[in-house]
């Protein structure tokens, strides 16, 4: 039975934090929009066609998927059959050494995208993309004399289990991977020629790179309406062009990428008016606040939150942490080895014991989770959601001790939370 299910999930790889359906469910922690698809007065146009490539980890039915790891690039487990090591997906190749994709793969970069659409056309089995790190080797007159780095798309069909290369020998820096429709958008740092924006279709077809002559920093923030929007980091612009040949280009508003762009029912959220919070005792931190401008009138923009430190949107929500919940915490005293201090210390934290969600429909602001005055007893410093659905949430856990650092998932049935091991190597953590 449990090959069974590991064969076929094994490359459910994932689901992706922004999908073409929501994927906010409706348990008791987490309030969902109070409007109904149905009605004809409310027209809702979101860029859930913009599916935003994952480098953490995503939940596809009931497993969870993770990448970026130091000992496996992409790995998975069962949240109702929980192993005490996770599984490789590299396992499920079958060829010979020289065929394998995989070979050279790193765990520096990786993401991944569950395409939707394929998918539906796969009787339900997962068509997957994976981008990622790889290295070849480099010869001289048949001697390899050193090694080169290079990133790869990687086409998996779940169902027959082929492994496709869409394209091969892209910059090493990746910094984003997204898809929209049938085009896949990648951001490079090329170093001194500057960030630069690829396209390519999902055949590997029509490759273009967006003519960028005076070397800016950009990259991609959504894709909206066939509108591709970017940010350049040099001069603080969101840009806004056709995402077919990108042609077009206007200049939006000034903006900065604390927190990603995203587009909901005809307007662009964006992340603007940085700046810098003391906390006393020598601490501090960024914030910024989240604007709004409609996509057809960018001659005005609107706030609607209010120092923000991160944030991302899932599902149709947007989830974030607020500066009004940075707090002093002791902690400890701690055991030998538990990475807490040996005598209580007190530290001005970052203000993540408590989690918002903001949905963009109604302006409605609530609580999605809160960890209690405690939490930093237990060695916390941060529990991210990264994915959620009808029936889990999957959290990144950043630790006091950074080795421990981990993921946890809640079962929205019972709100109990649990630690999910991500490793192939890695027991659960006590």
């Amino acid at each position: 039975m449990k090959m069974k299910k590991m064969s076929l999930l094994l490359v459910i790889c994932l689901l992706l934090l922004t999908s073409c359906v929501s994927q906010t469910g409706n348990g008791e922690n987490i309030n969902s929009s109070n409007f109904s698809s149905d009605d004809p007065s409310i027209e809702i146009v979101s860029d859930a066609c913009f599916i935003r490539g994952n480098h953490q980890g995503i939940i596809s039915q009931n497993t969870a998927f993770f990448a970026k790891l130091t000992t496996g690039p992409v790995t998975y487990n069962f949240f109702d059959d929980i192993q005490s090591e996770a599984i490789l997906l590299t396992n499920y190749f079958v060829g010979t050494e020289d065929d394998n994709p995989f070979m050279g793969m790193s765990s520096v970069i990786t993401f991944m995208i569950n395409d939707e659409e394929a998918t539906l056309k796969n009787d339900g089995m997962p068509v997957v993309y994976i981008l990622f790190k790889y290295s070849k080797p480099v010869y001289e007159n048949g001697v390899r004399v050193d090694f080169e780095d290079f990133c790869k798309i990687l086409r998996c069909d779940t169902s027959s289990l082929k492994f496709e290369i869409i394209k091969d020998d892209i910059s090493p820096q990746v910094q984003s991977f997204d898809l929209y429709k049938d085009i896949f958008i990648y951001t490079t740092n090329d170093g001194d020629q500057g960030y630069n924006i690829h396209c390519i279709n999902k055949d590997g077809s029509n490759y273009r790179k967006m003519d960028n002559p005076d070397k800016r920093m950009c990259r991609v923030q959504t894709v909206y309406r066939d509108k591709l929007y970017y940010h350049d980091e040099r001069s603080g612009q969101i840009y806004v062009c056709n995402v077919s040949d990108f042609g077009n280009t206007q200049v939006v508003c000034k903006a900065n990428i604390q927190s990603a762009a995203f587009a909901y029912n005809g307007y662009l959220y964006f992340s603007a008016s940085q700046r810098r919070v003391d906390l006393g005792k020598g601490k501090s931190k960024v914030v910024c606040d989240i604007h709004r401008v409609s996509v057809d009138d960018f001659s005005k923009s609107e706030q609607v939150i209010e120092g923000v430190l991160t944030g991302n949107l899932i599902g149709d929500k947007y989830y974030y942490f607020h500066i009004d919940n940075v707090a002093e915490l002791s902690i400890g005293p701690g055991k030998p080895g538990s990475g807490l201090p040996a005598e209580a210390t007190t530290i001005v934290d970052g203000g993540y014991r408590v989690c918002l969600s903001y949905d963009p429909m109604n302006g409605k602001t609530e609580t999605f989770y809160d960890m209690g005055e405690n939490y930093a007893a237990g060695g916390y410093l941060a529990r991210y959601p990264i994915d959620i659905t009808d029936d889990y949430v999957l959290f990144y856990c950043n630790m006091i001790d950074s080795s421990k650092s981990h993921y946890q998932y809640m079962d929205r049935t019972t709100n109990i939370v649990d630690v999910i091991p991500h490793n192939f190597d890695q027991s659960i953590i006590q």
